[in-house]
């Protein structure tokens, strides 16, 4: 239970990593973070179901896959396929506002 409480934190943090400055003209830097922070958390709730099912999965498996060896590459995987999704749903979600990438 701990190490998926641990996966959901790191899921979590990985989501906000790696993101573009933003930028749109005569908006300005604490109205871009508030967008942003929304932006964020729309990609939290559309990846709110997979990871859930992870956690899950590693509840009821973590065990199996310690002992076969395969859980960190579960793991990385998972964070490699949520960090993508979340990136680009925040990007979309960014873009359909007006902003633009890049300060």
């Amino acid at each position: 239970m701990k190490r998926s409480l641990t996966l959901a934190c790191a899921l979590a943090l990985l989501g906000c990593a790696n993101q573009p400055e933003w930028s749109k003209d005569g908006v300005a830097p604490d109205m871009v973070a508030k967008e942003l922070a929304d932006c964020q958390s729309i990609a939290r709730e559309a990846t709110a179901r997979d990871t859930n099912i992870m956690t899950d999965i590693m509840a009821t498996r973590g065990h199996d896959w310690q002992n076969t060896g395969v859980m960190d590459r579960h793991i990385q995987t998972f964070q490699v396929e949520d960090r993508d999704r979340t990136g680009d749903i925040v990007n979309r979600c960014m873009i359909s506002k007006g902003f633009v990438p890049g300060g």
